[in-house]
């Protein structure tokens, strides 16, 4: 059991009692039903409460401002890690979205809504809060993408004229307005789980979309 790993007569026999404790773990089993999406999820969850010390860092440093306590809880779609009721006191466990998100500003020039997200990332490698969003600006219209609850993915244009907003609807096959506004195109939602898993289908589809801006 953990608790036998106290009674080590120095801080090396600890460590290395703790990191054997870490490495030998038993495989996590997900809950019944589980399909291979919350398998997936589930298993990132269990790796990072395991080995993230970057997170255990920024949760020390949150918890002792707040002068609360983190808890795992499931959330709108998501194992979260977080003060319950706190709006930024939170990460999603069982997504990569920061690192994807970082991705796309490094590759696309995107940047961040919210600074301070970007400013956690540096530090920590993740991201607060129930959503990440970035954003582009160009001459006709400003790109959003969104890791939003639930895994969902999206890209949202917002079109400075109903005019350039008809083109791009007839050149992104799938695209459509959003809640019938002729100014705001949608492409089809993704997911995003796993950076292997989901990291490629965003930037294709992010690419396809500046092609399509660069010609219109």
């Amino acid at each position: 059991m953990l608790h036998k790993v106290l009674y080590k007569n120095s801080i090396d026999e600890i460590t290395d009692a703790l990191q054997n404790y870490i490495d030998n773990a038993p495989e996590a089993e997900p809950w019944q039903n589980a399909n291979d999406n919350d398998k997936l999820a589930y298993k990132m969850a269990i790796k990072r409460l395991r080995t993230d010390v970057n997170m255990y860092d920024w949760i020390s440093d949150e918890e002792e401002s707040l002068k609360a306590t983190f808890r795992v809880y499931w959330y709108a779609g998501h194992i979260m890690f977080a003060v319950p009721r706190k709006q930024y006191a939170k990460i999603a466990l069982d997504t990569e979205r920061a690192r994807m998100a970082h991705n796309l500003c490094d590759c696309y020039g995107f940047v961040f809504d919210d600074e301070n997200q970007e400013l956690m990332y540096k530090d920590y490698k993740d991201c607060f809060g129930n959503e990440i969003w970035l954003r582009q600006d160009h001459p006709k219209c400003t790109i959003w993408l969104g890791f939003k609850q639930y895994h969902e993915f999206v890209i949202h244009i917002s079109c400075k004229t109903k005019k350039y907003a008809t083109e791009l609807l007839k050149a992104i096959e799938g695209a459509s307005y959003i809640d019938g506004d002729e100014t705001w195109v949608q492409l089809e939602d993704l997911t995003h789980y796993s950076y292997l898993r989901s990291n490629k289908r965003i930037c294709d589809a992010v690419n396809e979309l500046l092609e399509v801006i660069q010609k219109l």
